[in-house]
């Protein structure tokens, strides 16, 4: 837990708080987006940052301090929408699970959002008390200048000028195209994840 208070910081772990000194690295107004570094080494199993951005319907999670609860609360939902530019201050759009909403998500911005045991943003409330996140992958330049690793989409994708190569993706295409007798096919996908680029750039591969 992260607690500011008249410009003094302090860091609470399993509710004991840390004595140690914290340093502010990064911190931009337009996108509320800072990044602290502590001097102490905690002995505690890290989640790491993924800047690839997560696939619609996935599941996320996420553990805050939002103020309707006395004590911590975990969040879960699904992946709604995934954006490729930022829209106030949000590029995934998220639905959460009934059984865990509350009536209030104040205090729970700036709680990480965790996808496949990584974490692929940072939650945002909105003026209509719904939940949207940031995604890691549109800060990773900052990340990358202050030498904080994170996962990058190009650890498992190969890339040809700029475009990502899928290359199953692309055989089973053309497998359907060969075995169909059919006149139009309809390709859907997130948006920003490149069906119009992979149309207008498309070459057999076989």
């Amino acid at each position: 837990l992260l607690v500011i208070h008249f410009n003094q910081i302090w860091i609470f772990l399993n509710n004991e708080k840390i004595d140690t000194n914290v340093h502010l690295l990064y911190n931009d107004a337009d996108t509320d987006v800072a990044i602290l570094e502590v001097d102490s080494n905690f002995d505690i199993e890290h989640i790491c940052l993924s800047a690839i951005k997560p696939r619609q319907k996935k599941q996320w999670t996420s553990w805050g301090f939002p103020d309707a609860k006395t004590y911590g609360q975990f969040t879960y939902g699904q992946v709604a929408n995934v954006l490729s530019t930022t829209v106030a201050r949000s590029d995934i759009d998220l639905t959460i699970n009934p059984e865990y909403s509350l009536s209030d998500y104040s205090g729970l911005s700036g709680a990480p959002v965790i996808v496949d045991n990584k974490i692929v943003g940072i939650l945002r409330l909105q003026t209509d008390n719904s939940l949207n996140a940031l995604s890691i992958d549109s800060f990773k330049g900052v990340l990358a200048n202050l030498d904080i690793e994170f996962e990058t989409d190009s650890e498992s994708e190969e890339v040809d000028d700029g475009i990502v190569v899928r290359n199953d993706f692309q055989n089973e295409f053309e497998t359907k195209l060969l075995s169909s007798n059919i006149s139009y096919i309809l390709l859907l996908g997130v948006h920003g994840i490149g069906k119009t680029t992979f149309c207008r750039e498309f070459a057999p591969l076989n």
